[in-house]
């Protein structure tokens, strides 16, 4: 008969561990154009405020940002039961896989001519990914590119809409609206591309307008007037000043049936 020493406890039956503690993977992040084009202007939002990108019709994909994970596709599961854990091997790779999600994120021309760029970014849990993938964006980009970014904040203070101090003088039209103040702050890709930006001393090319939102970040629900609100200023980079009174039209009907029903914020 064996006998287990007692220090040797095995793992509780009640505790169901589908996410196993592990370090984040390092993905493989690649960027890939149909054409070799320096826009004058990139337009980058976190997808839960993605509807003012999506909304724009003259848009086409000029290529993509790919983000994989090799080692997960390197893995075979197996039916391996270990007693003391309670799991499979292959429930443990499953968790694996939804935790690091291979993504293929669009790059779009906003026009024929390819002047300007938009990119709408998935919530990564993968810190490693996220500022990969900020990278990329940022070489997509020359030393003279505006940069314009839109990041969902609890402000919490009556304001619907509000802007980081970057130093910039890119565009004027954005002098009147407050700047943030402490204890407010942003996360995600956008704090990581102004991160990279300020690491390559480019944070004066670059307006970061911040959107009252409530929510766990990367998954925030985003005023609906706030949204109107950055609409009305970064329009004419994607669509122009000639489109953008039909412009803001759909996108207040699209966004108005979102928040229909509900009466702090959206998932957008």
């Amino acid at each position: 008969m064996l006998f287990k020493p007692w220090s040797d406890v095995p793992h509780p039956r009640h505790e169901l561990d589908d996410e196993p503690e592990s370090p984040p993977l390092v993905p493989e992040v690649e960027t890939q154009l149909t054409a070799s084009i320096l826009p004058e202007t990139i337009v980058v939002v976190p997808r839960n405020i993605g509807v003012i990108v999506e909304m724009v019709s003259e848009k086409k994909v000029a290529g993509h940002i790919s983000v994989s994970y090799p080692q997960l596709h390197e893995m075979v599961p197996s039916e391996e039961y270990d007693e003391d854990a309670q799991l499979y091997s292959a429930v443990n790779l499953e968790a694996l896989q939804r935790r690091f999600k291979d993504e293929r994120i669009p790059i779009f021309a906003l026009d024929e001519t390819g002047n300007g760029f938009a990119v709408v970014v998935p919530h990564f849990i993968n810190p490693i990914a996220e500022n990969k993938v900020a990278r990329e964006i940022i070489n997509l980009g020359t030393h003279i590119t505006s940069w314009v970014a839109l990041a969902p904040s609890p402000l919490n203070n009556g304001t619907s809409i509000c802007k980081l101090d970057t130093n910039s003088s890119a565009d004027q039209s954005f002098e009147i609206i407050p700047q943030m103040k402490p204890p407010h702050y942003i996360t995600g890709i956008v704090a990581g591309i102004t991160s990279c930006l300020f690491q390559k001393r480019q944070l004066g090319n670059a307006s970061v307008l911040v959107l009252n939102a409530e929510g766990h970040s990367g998954f925030e629900k985003v005023d609906a007037d706030s949204v109107m609100d950055a609409a009305d200023l970064v329009a004419k980079y994607l669509v122009g000043e000639q489109n953008k009174t039909s412009y803001i039209k759909q996108l207040s009907a699209r966004v108005r049936k979102i928040n229909s029903g509900i009466t702090s914020g959206m998932y957008l």
